[in-house]
């Protein structure tokens, strides 16, 4: 039951926004193109980055596309859970929810469903524009891929649980999601090897999940370790997803029970 009310939900979210079929369709046409200048730029770099990233990959425009792939996904898990909770509570829509037969989780999981999978479908545009512009991705770490991207997503959904559990005490984020999103953008590696990063900066870099995420991925992807070769950075990432996503759970948990007590699920 529970998982067919989550599916359920991700399906009308998905009905609602294929019916604007020209946003829909112009959204993955404009990713596709806003690649392509990254192309030419990063070719025109590719000198002067390539003794910088050597560890993480060879050619810089294959480094700065899987920064950014994963950055479209890191975005989704960190705004999604709090965009959810606070449409549903704006409209009356999530309280109605809650008092289904259907447990919290699988409420989440189909009002963010369709988030995560759209994008998904964003992330693979671009890496599959990517490769078609040349970038050279070993597909046989494909599996590792996939571990390091779950990973991923599990660390920053739980900051973005954290961030949902203001909502429902507090009805408001405290800006969060985006807070964690710059920071992660700035410190991750997304765009250059932390490696070059000031002294100062560089321990707080190691804290943000994207930087030993990006790094393994990499790895795996442009040059071709295997899952030993990453296991450092994956134990790493593992580490933070664990704790980000246990101190998620509880925070939404203690939120929801402390605005039961207010009475403040009802105030809307």
């Amino acid at each position: 039951m529970s998982t067919r009310a989550a599916v359920a939900l991700t399906q009308a979210s998905w009905r609602t926004a294929k019916s604007y079929r020209f946003s829909f369709v112009l959204s993955f046409v404009s990713l596709a193109v806003t690649i392509v200048p990254v192309y030419f730029v990063a070719n025109a770099l590719q000198q002067f980055m390539a003794p910088v990233i050597s560890s993480e990959g060879r050619d810089y425009f294959g480094f700065v596309l899987i920064g950014t792939a994963m950055l479209t996904l890191v975005s989704a898990a960190l705004s999604s859970f709090a965009s959810a909770v606070s449409g549903g509570l704006s409209s009356g829509f999530f309280e109605a929810l809650l008092v289904t037969p259907t447990s919290l989780g699988p409420l989440l999981a189909g009002q963010t469903g369709y988030a995560f999978v759209w994008a998904a479908a964003r992330a693979i545009l671009l890496v599959g524009v990517g490769a078609f512009l040349g970038v050279d991705l070993r597909w046989l770490r494909l599996p590792e891929a996939m571990l390091v991207t779950m990973l991923l997503m599990g660390a920053y959904a739980g900051v973005g649980l954290i961030a949902a559990a203001l909502v429902v005490s507090f009805r408001t984020n405290a800006a969060i999601p985006q807070g964690v999103l710059v920071i992660s953008t700035l410190l991750g590696g997304v765009y250059f090897p932390t490696s070059v990063l000031p002294p100062v900066m560089a321990p707080i870099a190691e804290w943000l999940p994207l930087t030993p995420g990006l790094r393994a991925l990499r790895q795996a992807l442009l040059l071709g370790y295997p899952l030993s070769a990453i296991s450092g950075d994956l134990l790493q990432l593992a580490g933070l997803a664990l704790g980000c996503a246990v101190v998620g759970g509880v925070a939404l948990r203690l939120a929801f029970r402390y605005a039961r007590k207010a009475g403040s699920l009802g105030q809307y």
